[in-house]
This record gives C-alpha cells, structure tokens and sequence, in this order.
C-alpha cells in the first residue's frame, strides 16, 4: 500500500511542496499515472503553503464535487488543468458557501485553472428529479437486463439503470 508510506515520510503540506520530484514517482509509481499525480501533490503542497499558510481550509468557500471513476472528486479554484471521465452520480456545485445538487450522467470533464466544463448526456437539479419516472426508468431497465441483448444493448440499459439509480439516491437522501 502506498499510503502508510507517504504518510510517514511526508507530514505535513510543507513536505509534500519540497518533495523530490523522482523520489516521489518512485513511491507511487504502482497507483498508475504516477507522474500526473505526482505534479498534482506537489502543487497541492504548495497551494497549500502560498494560500493557506500550509493547512487544509476548514470552509471551503467554492468547490466542484464530482462522480468519477474511482470514487468522488473535489475540484478546487486554481486545479491543475486537467481531462477526465466521470460517472452517473451526484454533482455538487459549491459556491459562495452555498451547495447546489445535481444528478449527472456519464460524461467527460475539463478542468482548468478557473473553470469546470462537463460534456454528459444527463444533468438534473435535485428539486427537478422526478422520483416516480426515475423508479419507473429503474424497473424497465432491470426488466431488460433479464432479456437477451446484444452487448450494445446491455451497455445502453446499464448505463440508463446507473442513471436512474442516481436521482433515486440523490432524490431520496435529499428527502431524508
């Protein structure tokens, strides 16, 4: 695991800022993209250091939460530019201290210094989710998940389940 072993060896944003560039690939040079990674922590460490005197804000003011392959992401002011796939899920916009939830399909995200674009083919606020027709959407789509496709159609009705399934989780953990 790399983890422990980055945890141990840098304490602190301070450490992560001076890290020796080649030392760190070799530490994580296993979790793959190894070199983008490592431009993007050292660049943390230092954002860290200038803006914020080295600690993590405990308020963030402004920040993109999205749904991406390995798990949710946060995207701050002044992110690294960078190009990525995301998933069905929930997206969330903070700004101005104020969230704002959204369902989202599969898409693509472009991330650069001051802006988040995203290209997907679902993007549903939270209030606007039609709970009825999502369940409704859910239970056709197992339905044909029980039929013999081909792997196109198996593709398309998995990935209008994950859509589905996403307003109902957002839909029902708002009501709740």
């Amino acid at each position: 695991m790399v983890t422990p072993v980055l945890f141990a060896r840098y304490r602190s944003a301070a450490d992560y800022a001076a890290a020796d560039r080649e030392e760190f690939e070799k530490l994580i040079v296993t979790t793959g993209f190894f070199r983008n990674k490592t431009s993007s922590i050292i660049a943390l460490g230092q954002d860290l250091c200038e803006r914020f005197d080295g600690e993590v804000p405990r308020r963030l003011k402004d920040m993109v939460t999205l749904p991406g392959v390995e798990g949710q992401m946060g995207i701050l002011p002044r992110h690294v530019p960078l190009m990525t796939h995301m998933v069905a899920g929930e997206l969330i916009v903070r700004k101005n201290g104020q969230d704002r939830f959204l369902v989202v399909g599969e898409g693509f995200v472009e991330i650069t210094g001051e802006h988040v674009a995203i290209l997907t083919d679902l993007a549903v606020a939270a209030e606007n989710i039609d709970e009825a027709k999502a369940e409704e959407a859910r239970q056709l789509a197992a339905a044909r998940l029980r039929e013999t496709m081909s792997s196109e159609e198996i593709a398309s009705v998995n990935a209008a389940l994950a859509r589905s399934l996403a307003q109902l989780r957002i839909k029902r953990r708002q009501r709740n």
